[in-house]
């Protein structure tokens, strides 16, 4: 067993210091706002289903459960398409602390109307209710997403991402798991109504305490023009190739969940006949699991963003695709297998969404997650298509199968990612060997900048401090490598791939000073 240790604490340890109670005030906040948003979704959707259930089945048809999802996804995605510049501008303009609030304020109000659409009973008008609630999520998301950078230092921003995508999805999880229960028991609608109000009256009570933090551009104007200024983030994604994959990967997993988690309501509903409980249990499961999975990932990184993390989240979501296609028709079973996908999903997801609040400039970033949301609410678009495409009114490769073309698809992106960049693969292994063979306790990390150049000196030279260097830093590292060294038949993908300088003390003055300022050219 080696140690990478250093002898001595170095002064100025970094600093993990934040407004606590600030912070789990957002996650509060952030919470009951994601329990209200799935707990009437899927009221609404137990509603309507019996509405609209087939007489002689007693329950929805495939056909009818599939466009009740697909409508109930894009209610949801359209307004993150229709007002992401409008949000990101006010995310920017002013605090995210008083976004927060107001759109609190907005969520009351929202619910407040809603019970009178249950008495109405107008399908339209709960619909719009539905959509209204989704807007005020659209306008809520950046300044959520935009406030942890904000808020925490650096090492603890894998940290804050892990917790808050837990929390995202412990609420997603009871909300789902309190609405079937409650529709299967009879529970009078306008008693569930008046609960979902007071849910989001506490919601508002504890944004109060968020931590206050100052408007990231005061003096920016706000369009009227809800897509106003778009261009600007999308061409700031383009010219970072790791924002740009960020972007990629965040749109592919919000299809997907969206996919997964919509199939799980048809393959419950309509295949295999499970009651409400039965099917809020498997999507319990979905949600529990990228919930824990999202945690884990963040205490994982070790106080660092951790790209290595994503080709283990490919891998094991594609795997638990291809088992969600054989015909395994006990509830436990498939429980299991959709916890494991969302677990994997959560390795995916949280280094991406670190690298993106962390690259972000730091007067964009409500602008920057506005326009990742349109990217995601596409992919949650193209999920609503594509499964009443696959579904009995399309191909009709049925439910299962669906699970199939989504492992397919995992492969897919994972590839593309890895091709793209592939230090994900290496970071891969060496997180992997930093967390068996190695035990690697970096210090003084707070010296090397978030953005400009440093220039790293090692105090003695193998090719084990490269591996080790690299594992406790989140940024690239360029290093120098002996000509003879980057001859090696072995050494030389690897060096490629790292995008090593190599030079030779026996070269001659002009191939030195070439590679030499090839390094200061790294440096700036």
């Amino acid at each position: 067993m080696a140690s990478a240790t250093e002898a001595q604490p170095v002064p100025g340890e970094q600093n993990d210091q934040y407004d606590v109670k600030g912070f789990w005030a957002l996650i509060v906040t952030m919470f009951q706002g994601a329990f209200n948003d799935n707990a009437y979704r899927w009221v609404l959707f137990y509603y309507l289903a019996r509405r609209f259930a087939d007489p002689e089945l007693g329950r929805a048809t495939e056909q009818t459960s599939t466009l009740l999802m697909a409508f109930g996804l894009l209610f949801f995605a359209v307004p993150f398409l229709v007002f992401p510049g409008l949000a990101g501008a006010l995310a920017d303009r002013y605090s995210k602390r008083t976004i927060t609030i107001a759109t609190k304020c907005w969520e009351v109000g929202v619910m407040l109307v809603g019970l009178l659409a249950f008495y109405t009973d107008n399908v339209w008008f709960m619909g719009l209710m539905f959509f209204m609630m989704n807007t005020q999520s659209a306008f809520f998301s950046p300044a959520k997403y935009g406030i942890l950078p904000e808020m925490l230092p650096e090492s603890r921003l894998s940290w804050g991402n892990g917790v808050l995508q837990m929390g995202t999805f412990v609420a997603i999880i009871l909300g789902t798991a309190v609405a079937g229960p409650l529709m299967q028991m009879n529970v009078n609608i306008y008693l569930i109504s008046l609960f979902l109000i007071s849910c989001s009256v506490l919601g508002l009570i504890a944004s109060q305490f968020v931590t206050p933090v100052p408007a990231a551009s005061p003096g920016r104007s706000v369009s009227v023009n809800p897509w106003s200024g778009l261009g600007v983030y999308f061409k700031t994604f383009w010219r970072d190739h790791l924002l740009f994959l960020t972007l990629v990967g965040g749109g592919f997993f919000w299809f997907l969940g969206a996919l997964a988690q919509s199939n799980v309501a048809v393959l419950g509903e309509s295949v295999l006949g499970l009651t409400e409980t039965q099917i809020s249990i498997l999507s319990v499961s979905l949600a529990l699991g990228i919930g824990l999975g999202s945690l884990a990932a963040g205490y994982l990184s070790r106080k660092k963003i951790e790209p290595g993390l994503v080709p283990i989240g490919v891998t094991g979501m594609a795997v638990c695709g291809i088992l969600l296609g054989f015909p395994l028709h006990s509830v436990a079973i498939l429980g299991l297998l959709m916890f494991a996908f969302g677990s994997s999903g959560g390795f995916f997801h949280v280094p991406l969404a670190a690298t993106l609040q962390h690259r972000s400039p730091k007067e964009m970033k409500g602008g920057m997650m506005a326009t990742f949301n349109i990217i995601t609410c596409l992919g949650i678009v193209v999920a609503a298509v594509a499964l009443p495409a696959l579904g009995p009114d399309g191909v009709d490769i049925g439910a299962r199968n669906i699970f199939v073309v989504c492992a397919a698809l995992t492969l897919l992106t994972g590839v593309y990612l890895c091709i793209s960049y592939p230090i994900f693969l290496l970071r891969t292994a060496l997180w992997v060997m930093s967390n068996t063979i190695y035990r690697v306790d970096a210090r003084g990390r707070v010296h090397i900048p978030e953005r400009d150049g440093a220039l790293i000196v090692a105090n003695h030279t193998s090719f084990v401090d490269v591996l080790i260097l690299t594992a406790s830093i989140d940024r690239p590292i360029r290093f120098i490598l002996s000509q003879e060294i980057f001859e090696v038949p072995w050494m030389r993908p690897f060096a490629k791939l790292m995008r090593a300088i190599p030079v030779s003390p026996e070269a001659k003055p002009k191939d030195v000073n070439r590679a030499l300022h090839d390094a200061a050219d790294a440096i700036n």
